[in-house]
């Protein structure tokens, strides 16, 4: 997919158009390309909606039972349009999460160990308040963009460093926070990367387990895999709603607020930063990243377990490509416990 974005890409920047990039396994709620005109209109350079997994049979099981779509009808050959509204998407969406993004749902016994976002469940409501770190670029004004810079793609894809490569930590960026604009959907099957929702008893335990989870997603915002732009706005709140917003929204963005100012208040915009330490910062919060981007790690470690033992066994028979896959894994390994930039990332 990075190769073929790379081709389309230049394509638009040299002829200075807009670009609306989408992808094989995803789906806009109506009305997104006439709010992506008004975004243009208005000078916006790039529009950013959430991205997160949906899991594809509880998905389109539930697209099917509204209506929307037909039980068995094969969609490529149909011949219709599907309209499909925001808070029909969401309502749908919210219960069909792939593993990976049930594990972001910060009350989660089974949280996440690398927080690519995090959600909190309005009580009441049919609805969840999104902090992410993932982000689709549905639009991109490739007029304002001087030297095209395609490197990400040769080894990731559109969702990593390459907008930030393209526009800095731009203010010109629009970032969706509310699904009555934009609504997104990418799914994936559920067997697909499936991660384990086991419940985690240390993350879970009274007075621990806030500090454990704290500790990991500071890890992860402090790893290097994410750029300065993504840092910035994670601290926008997303809504995701099928009903009219009420004022428990309020409230449970107030709690995700203090969540986020209580492990990474110091990396907030708008800090001041003195001889290069953040306001509020200090040798705690150093600690607290330190041992997230350690746990981070190791459960990766323990999760590809299979993996790096098998590498090991290629190395130990003298295979020369596996012992470079091995060096280059290691060498990532050591960044993100340093907090280092991960190229492509």
């Amino acid at each position: 997919m990075g190769v073929g974005h790379k081709l389309a890409t230049e394509m638009i920047h040299r002829e200075r158009g807009y670009g609306v990039i989408l992808t094989p396994d995803l789906m806009m709620s109506d009305g997104s390309i006439a709010a992506l005109e008004r975004y243009a209109r208005a000078g916006h350079r790039v529009v950013l909606s959430a991205a997160l997994r949906f899991g594809e049979e509880p998905l389109f099981e539930h697209l099917a039972a509204v209506g929307i779509i037909r039980q068995g009808e094969r969609l490529s050959q149909a011949g219709r349009p599907l309209a499909v509204t925001g808070r029909q998407m969401v309502a749908a969406g919210i219960r069909s999460f792939h593993s990976e993004t049930q594990r972001y749902g910060w009350d989660s016994s089974s949280f996440t160990d690398f927080p690519a976002a995090c959600w909190w469940q309005v009580p009441g409501e049919d609805g969840i308040v999104v902090h992410s770190l993932s982000w689709s670029p549905v639009l991109v004004d490739y007029a304002a963009v001087g030297r095209h810079d395609t490197s990400t793609l040769e080894t990731w894809t559109l969702d990593a460093d390459y907008i930030y490569r393209n526009f800095g930590n731009d203010t010109g960026v629009h970032v969706v926070t509310d699904s009555d604009e934009i609504m997104l959907v990418s799914w994936a099957p559920l067997s697909d990367r499936r991660q384990r929702l086991s419940r985690n008893y240390l993350k879970t335990l009274p007075g621990v387990g806030g500090w454990v989870k704290g500790a990991i997603l500071r890890g992860a915002v402090t790893t290097g895999t994410f750029d300065p732009l993504k840092r910035r706005i994670f601290f926008l709140p997303v809504r995701w709603h099928s009903r009219d917003l009420t004022p428990a929204w309020g409230e449970t963005e107030r709690r995700a607020a203090r969540t986020l100012r209580r492990y990474l208040g110091d990396l907030a915009p708008g800090e001041a930063v003195v001889g290069g330490v953040r306001r509020g910062g200090g040798f705690g919060l150093a600690a607290l990243a330190a041992f997230g981007r350690i746990w981070i790690v190791a459960a990766d470690l323990l999760a590809h377990a299979d993996r790096v033992t098998l590498r090991l066994a290629q190395v130990l028979r003298g295979d020369r490509a596996a012992a470079g896959r091995l060096w280059r894994r290691l060498r990532t390994v050591v960044k993100t416990i340093r907090g280092a930039e991960i190229k492509g990332a």
